[in-house]
């Protein structure tokens, strides 16, 4: 299982700037690039409300605004060089692939449909928060059990709810979190780049 902007996607300056979009409408000062990078997560409300965006304003709203600075600007976004590889590396070994997202899912099929990942990926789901819920759910359709799964993901959040799963976790040292983030949340592996994914799926079907 994967986890899509940051990971497979590299869309974390995208983001950020949807961010400033949202702080520049309700006339706040936006957090700076790390803070945003250090502290953003699937639970994204209490990063908003932290740093001053009204009690009012909801959740839907926000991903309003976020949604249409994404179709917007999504070429600001490109695919990870080696996101088609690795996703190909595992269809070829017969691995089933998922994608576990808390991104709207709305903008997660949209770009998957464009990029034309969609025959390489056997279920997709967005919105998916609680992540460790989704992760859940993603088992059960599978029928899989959480001992024989792997979760990459680029924050800490996920590598946490992963971790209440049971499931492998894979650390991204190049996404939203930082690497000294990531690694506070003691993932079983942890990598710089996806091509060394492909050695750790490799050696678990040996």
């Amino acid at each position: 299982m994967f986890d899509w902007d940051g990971t497979l996607f590299d869309s974390f300056t995208l983001s950020y700037n949807s961010a400033v979009e949202i702080f520049r409408r309700f006339s706040l000062p936006p957090p700076p690039e790390e803070t945003y990078r250090d502290e953003i997560s699937a639970n994204f409300i209490e990063f908003y409300r932290k740093y001053g965006i009204p009690p009012e304003i909801t959740h839907d709203k926000l991903n309003e605004i976020r949604k249409r600075f994404f179709l917007q600007h999504w070429q600001g976004a490109v695919l990870n060089d080696a996101a088609e590889k690795v996703l190909l590396e595992c269809k070829n070994l017969r691995i089933l692939t998922a994608i576990v997202s808390a991104e709207v899912p709305a903008i997660l099929n949209s770009r998957l449909t464009e990029l034309k990942l969609l025959p390489l990926i056997d279920r997709v789901r967005g919105g998916a928060w609680p992540k460790e819920n989704a992760l859940r759910e993603t088992l059960e359709f599978f029928k899989v059990e959480a001992g024989n799964s792997f979760y990459a993901d680029d924050t800490f959040d996920g590598m946490l709810a992963a971790k209440k799963v049971g499931i492998v976790t894979v650390g991204c040292t190049w996404g939203y979190n930082s690497k000294q983030h990531i690694m506070s949340a003691n993932p079983d592996f942890i990598i710089d780049s996806l091509e060394e994914l492909i050695e750790i799926i490799k050696n678990g079907e040996e």
